[in-house]
């Protein structure tokens, strides 16, 4: 034994004796003068009138009233006391032809027994007596197991039936004995139970079954059950309860008591409800809850289609959900996070304006600034036959645009003409170029603006490389552009 659980025994008995203790000396019993009378009223009257019958050597009705020669004798044994009182009194003793007490000494010994006996009920009171060490009866024991695996293992069905002693109970210690075969049977029973013990990162468990598929169909049939109770008959759930809930919360007291309140009148429940009400009304930095909160504040109480498909296509493309018993996960995450991503935007001027602006900005992933980072990869200007033209040589054509525009527009009329003669096929392009002194690829650009020739040439800028041209475009005649 652990030496602390010696100390805690020790201290516990040096309790009782203590308590023992203070009983006598706060019960107010003199026994002093009970111990008195008793030498000299009470056992005279016992050698006069009891011990002819009742001596240590005759002990008629196996009762000696001899041996109760002090006090201390007596105490230590009180049951024939109470009897005797019960036989004067009903005068059943002495026996009839025997001298008998007179009225003063039969009130003598009455009252002395009955001090006596009130003083040891005084001195003992809260003492149970002597308690017999037993064991946990049939029932008991199936009880305990019940309550401490949760299962109604039946463990005693093979233990031989407790009998009842003289006062008719089953729990009596003296009637709970333990034989060597009923040993046996414990061990055999506590062998059973521990057959259904399983060991989980939780802790331990106790299950019906007593192998592994049987423990993991329990476990499985748990969830089912607990979620039955929530989602419909294909696992999933109904949203639409919820959302009206949450519409219907919308402009009343913004609370978790208002939402518990709103959950047990609608039999939802009232953590999930209160975890959606939380992500539809809580300041977010995430774009996808923002997209989310708008549309729940554009809806109205019956009105759920777009909000239901709003949030369809998020789980769609966040979550992966999975058939409950599978050895998947029932959600699986998906990566959402795309490394790249196409980006296409039309460019459009109408109502008299001569300029398309594009903004490109990016902004945060809702989980805040730090470490976000945007490449815009190539991003450029792509259009009809042409190559495309990357931003970051868009000043360049658009110099370049300017200085082939002013080049064709001071020498228009021997462009014109040349277009003419070209046209009429008086001569190959390069012979036309030659005749009016005009740049043979400038002519070539004019042809195909004007729609009249073969194809267009483009135009050609240095490239960052050596010995490397980077087409740009292939309109001889462009408007402007704005970088």
């Amino acid at each position: 034994m652990p030496i602390r659980r010696c100390v805690f025994l020790a201290g516990l008995t040096l309790a009782f004796i203590q308590s023992g203790l203070g009983f006598a000396q706060e019960s107010g019993v003199d026994w002093a003068e009970i111990d008195k009378e008793y030498t000299e009223g009470v056992l005279p009257l016992l050698q006069r009138y009891c011990l002819k019958c009742h001596s240590s050597q005759k002990r008629k009705g196996e009762l000696d009233l001899e041996r109760f020669k002090l006090l201390a004798h007596v105490r230590a044994d009180l049951k024939p006391w109470q009897k005797m009182i019960h036989q004067v009194v009903n005068d059943e003793m002495p026996p009839k032809k025997s001298p008998q007490l007179s009225a003063a000494e039969e009130k003598l010994l009455l009252a002395w027994v009955d001090s006596m006996l009130a003083g040891e009920a005084r001195e003992r009171a809260g003492d149970p007596g002597r308690v017999i060490l037993r064991r946990l009866n049939n029932t008991e024991y199936n009880n305990t197991v019940r309550d401490l695996t949760g299962l109604d293992l039946d463990p005693t069905r093979q233990f031989p039936v407790d009998g009842a002693a003289g006062e008719g109970f089953a729990n009596t210690g003296a009637s709970l004995v333990m034989s060597p075969s009923l040993v046996n049977k414990y061990l055999d029973a506590d062998r059973e139970i521990a057959g259904h013990l399983v060991l989980t990162p939780a802790g331990i468990e106790f299950f019906k079954g007593t192998t592994r598929p049987e423990w993991s169909q329990t476990l499985v049939n748990e969830v089912k059950e607990f979620y039955g109770r929530y989602v419909s008959t294909g696992g999933k759930v109904p949203l639409d309860d919820y959302l009206e809930a949450t519409l219907s919360l919308r402009g009343g007291p913004e609370s978790e008591e208002a939402v518990n309140a709103m959950a047990a009148e609608r039999r939802l429940n009232a953590r999930y409800l209160l975890a959606m009400w939380k992500v539809l009304t809580s300041k977010t930095a995430s774009p996808v809850i923002d997209r989310l909160q708008l549309v729940w504040r554009d809806s109205k109480p019956g009105e759920l289609s777009a909000l239901k498909s709003t949030i369809d296509g998020l789980q769609k493309s966040l979550w992966n959900i999975n058939n409950v018993g599978h050895y998947k996960k029932w959600q699986e995450e998906v990566d959402a996070v795309a490394e790249e991503v196409p980006l296409e935007t039309p460019l459009k001027s109408g109502g008299g304006e001569s300029e398309s602006v594009v903004y490109l900005v990016a902004g945060a992933g809702g989980d805040g600034a730090g470490e976000n980072w945007v490449l815009w990869d190539l991003p450029r200007l792509e259009g009809g036959r042409g190559k495309p033209i990357y931003l970051r040589d868009l000043r360049v054509v658009h110099r370049r645009l300017e200085t082939e525009t002013a080049s064709i527009l001071e020498a228009l009329p021997g462009y014109l003409k040349a277009a003419g003669e070209v046209h009429r096929k008086e001569g190959s392009r390069t012979e036309v170029a030659s005749r009016h002194q005009l740049d043979k690829d400038r002519l070539v650009r004019f042809l195909g603006f004007v729609g009249v020739g073969g194809p267009v040439s483009p135009i050609s800028i240095p490239s960052s490389r050596p010995g490397v041209r980077r087409p740009l475009l292939t309109s001889s005649v462009i408007p402007p552009i704005v970088p």
